[in-house]
């Protein structure tokens, strides 16, 4: 990390003196260099939180800005640092721009979703406790006092997902389990089961080559997996193509991203 940190000093120096295009490439090779220091410590929180905020330290907004948040977000979660991961999602949120902004804005409001189901959670526990049964609907939620009302829509404003369920084996005992999820979150709701999987777990592409325009054939690392090629703003199976670069190419699966060198052309037929 120290090396990754020297390579950020030097580069925000002489920031100012680069034109556009060099801005671009010294924007994006740093940004390799923090992915790859991420992934090669991926248990040093403290030394990727302190890369990330090295890499923010620059006189202009750096369009590539929300993938250095959305990692370290992903670093103060796992180091259970919760308010400081949620201040850098609140700015995701909020402060996305370019043509990573919509892809930032939606990472952010999936961990974010994740938090408020907790409150939901703690809330419904809350009411368990008094009435020894969960509630039918999460409506009983509003009867509480203002201070202790989770909300009852995820980030994009989609009501949660939310049943109940009884014990088997005692009959008569009803509203005794429920099942809570976001509607985009499906199986990834719970923010526990969420952060246990490993990083880019969920993206099985790897790139071949470039193509025409700004496509790129990717190899799917899955078993029996295909070619296939994609642009950007294209998704397969979750995983969208979110940057194309003079160096680098971007994808992400919602909740973490992926950096890779940007491959060159298929060589030449003999």
């Amino acid at each position: 990390m120290k090396r990754i940190l020297s390579v950020l000093l030097v580069a925000c120096i002489a920031w100012p003196l680069l034109s556009s295009a060099q801005q671009e490439e010294a924007s994006e090779a740093r940004l390799l260099a923090l992915w790859s220091a991420h992934l090669e410590k991926i248990e040093d929180h403290p030394g990727a939180i302190k890369a990330c905020n090295g890499f923010e330290v620059e006189t202009q907004r750096d369009p590539l800005m929300g993938i250095c948040r959305g990692i370290a977000a992903w670093h103060l979660m796992k180091a259970a640092n919760t308010n400081e991961a949620k201040k850098i999602l609140a700015k995701m949120e909020s402060e996305g721009v370019g043509v990573i902004g919509k892809t930032e804005q939606t990472m952010a409001r999936r961990w974010l979703s994740r938090y408020d189901i907790e409150d939901v959670k703690r809330t419904l526990k809350r009411l368990y406790l008094k009435n020894i049964a969960y509630p039918e609907t999460l409506d009983s939620i509003r009867t509480l006092p203002q201070d202790q009302r989770a909300p009852l829509v995820d980030r994009w404003g989609v009501p949660w997902a939310y049943s109940l369920g009884g014990f088997k084996e005692l009959t008569g005992m009803k509203n005794q389990k429920y099942r809570l999820q976001g509607a985009r979150l499906g199986k990834y709701s719970n923010i526990g089961e969420a952060l246990a999987l490993p990083y880019g777990e969920n993206i099985k592409l790897k790139p071949l080559s470039t193509g025409s325009g700004e496509s790129v054939l990717f190899q799917q690392t899955t078993e029996g997996g295909k070619q296939v090629s994609l642009s950007p703003g294209k998704n397969l199976d979750g995983v969208e193509f979110v940057y194309y670069g003079k160096t680098i190419i971007i994808l992400s699966d919602g909740d973490h991203w992926a950096v890779f060198p940007k491959p060159g052309p298929p060589p030449k037929e003999e």
